[in-house]
């Protein structure tokens, strides 16, 4: 059986509607990873940011869930300082990220398994 190099025939990208985090799509990977979204970077060394990155489906809705246990403890959310220190740099409340992240979940094409995100 033989490995061989194809082309895509028809590889179309229209991104959605929801955009947001002008100019700090770090901070937001940054809080995916924080939330458990487990993203990657594409292209290069995967560690070092890019306007590109990555984020596994079912990760990407664990991250949703746990968002959703700090926003209903705001006791939790006060402990942690990572989360809540980058949604103050950002200037948003954890209620507003919750609702864009919905929304980037909800346009996605998940067919791959993947939500892809990119900054232009």
């Amino acid at each position: 059986m033989g490995k061989r190099v194809h082309v895509a025939k028809k590889y179309v990208i229209e991104y959605g509607d929801t955009e947001a985090f002008n100019w700090c799509g770090d901070k937001f990977y940054d809080l995916l990873n924080l939330l458990g979204g487990e993203p990657h970077y594409v292209g290069g060394d995967s560690d070092e940011p890019s306007d590109m990155f990555e984020c596994p489906v079912k990760d990407y809705e664990d991250a949703l869930k746990n968002l959703v246990v700090y926003i209903s403890d705001p006791m939790l959310l006060s402990e942690s300082d990572d989360i809540r220190e980058t949604l103050e740099e950002l200037k948003v409340t954890a209620s507003w990220l919750l609702q864009t992240m919905k929304s980037y979940y909800d346009e996605a094409d998940k067919h791959d398994g993947w939500l892809h995100f990119t900054s232009f």
